[in-house]
């Protein structure tokens, strides 16, 4: 009745529009989400922690700084041969808002089946004092060079600040 190519425009239409994050969130996943999870693209992302802390850490300028989150990626009732990645770095606080800085770290690169994971991403703190947001994007641009260029709306997950 339908062409698989109306369906993808009526559900990416629906899902811009917030309608259906719920019921694709819930694909595959039993509804069973955590209460802290947070859906960017084709991931949930949960239990984000910044050195092993919560959500928000101090730090100097230039040290070390470790991101623990768990993941769940799936794009399989939409687009199972998509390619996604996901990406974790930082945007800085500015009178606009927050602004992307380069660089962060592709710290996942599969197909769009279900995959579940616990990752530890370690980065360094920048270098220029201020507030920061520790981002995440989960873009589906079939390797992580091509992500890591993607300039797509990152989600902020957690804070930093940088003395």
């Amino acid at each position: 009745m339908f062409d698989p190519v109306w369906r993808l425009g009526l559900l990416a239409a629906a899902f811009s529009l917030g309608l259906v994050t719920d019921a694709v969130a819930g694909l595959g996943g039993g509804g069973t989400e955590a209460k802290d999870a947070k859906r960017i693209g084709h991931a949930i992302v949960t239990k984000v922690s910044i050195n092993g802390g919560g959500r928000k850490a101090t730090v100097r300028r230039g040290k070390p700084v470790t991101v623990q989150l768990k993941f769940s990626s799936d794009s399989s009732a939409w687009c199972p041969k998509c390619t996604n990645q996901i990406i974790v770095g930082y945007a800085r606080k500015t009178r606009k808002g927050f602004e992307r800085l380069a660089g962060g770290k592709c710290i996942y690169s599969a197909s769009g089946s279900r995959q579940n994971r616990n990752v530890k991403v370690h980065l360094r703190a920048p270098w220029k004092p201020g507030r920061y947001r520790v981002i995440i994007s989960a873009p589906q641009a079939y390797n992580c060079v091509r992500a890591l260029k993607w300039r797509g709306k990152p989600s902020p997950v957690a804070a930093l600040k940088v003395r």
